[in-house]
């Protein structure tokens, strides 16, 4: 059979084997987060330690304490932006390791991927920010054109920008997968979604429809609770360790339509 006759999983089977496999690990998904949470727990405590101070003390005033309480500040909120990426790493160690391991374990390994997957995650952006840049230049036209026209076309220009955001969708998968980095792991996934396109955008926009779906119900009470409650902070905490449990399902869907490219690919 010739490449271009060969299909992505349908939708719905890759929805329901996604499904299947998130809820049978989900529990060392939730692990792996506890103990990037316990890691992120001491320069949280840091941080707080420091609002303490600043709040309780008369050393607010001392302009020595203050400077080197911003640089404790940022050096601890760094380290806890650390602790928590790497949590979302190990999941995708997880993943490569066909979700066998002691989560504490794969959260340690996560350590050498670090630099790796950031500058990867980098590149992307800066790549695709370039493009975007590139289209977004008419937004000074609006002091010699119509601003109609201008914004006509300023919105134009972040088409661009979700083409390339599809193209470059699977880099951190051939990253974990293949070995590769940088601009070899955006090459390779470019070469993977060429003429793969359409459905990969179209499941691209349903992941993100599901997900902003599923967020709009269950905020939905909010509009309930009165502003800055008790009620209401507690229910903001649910919602986002939804949102987190929901991150899982997200990777284990894109591995999948990865998986399928590669197959088809190679």
């Amino acid at each position: 059979m010739s490449e271009e006759k060969k299909k992505l999983t349908s939708i719905s089977v890759l929805l329901s084997s996604t499904y299947q496999t998130w809820s049978k690990n989900l529990l060392k998904f939730i692990r792996i987060y506890l103990w990037g949470l316990l890691y992120a727990l001491i320069p949280f405590v840091v941080l707080f330690s420091l609002m303490l101070l600043n709040m309780l003390s008369g050393l607010r005033h001392n302009v020595v304490f203050m400077i080197i309480s911003i640089f404790i500040g940022l050096i601890a909120f760094l380290f806890l932006i650390y602790f928590l990426i790497r949590t979302i790493i190990t999941q995708f160690i997880l993943i490569k390791h066909d979700y066998h391991g002691q989560e504490l374990a794969l959260y340690r390994e996560s350590a050498h991927y670090f630099w790796p997957y950031l500058w990867l995650k980098f590149l992307i952006a800066l790549i695709i920010f370039l493009w975007l840049l590139f289209l977004i230049i008419p937004l000074f036209l609006f002091f010699i054109i119509p601003w109609t026209v201008a914004t006509i076309v300023l919105l134009l220009a972040f088409i661009p920008a979700f083409i390339f955001i599809v193209f470059y969708s699977l880099a951190i998968y051939v990253f974990f997968f293949e070995k590769k980095k940088g601009l070899s792991a955006i090459k390779r996934s470019r070469r993977l979604i060429k003429d793969y396109w359409w459905p990969m955008a179209g499941r691209f926009l349903l992941i993100i429809a599901l997900t902003f779906l599923i967020e709009f119900i269950v905020s939905w009470p909010l509009n309930y609770l009165s502003t800055g409650g008790l009620w209401a902070i507690i229910y903001n905490i649910l919602i986002n360790i939804i949102i987190y449990l929901i991150l899982p399902f997200i990777l284990l869907f894109f591995y999948r339509l990865y998986r399928d490219l590669v197959k088809i690919k190679d």
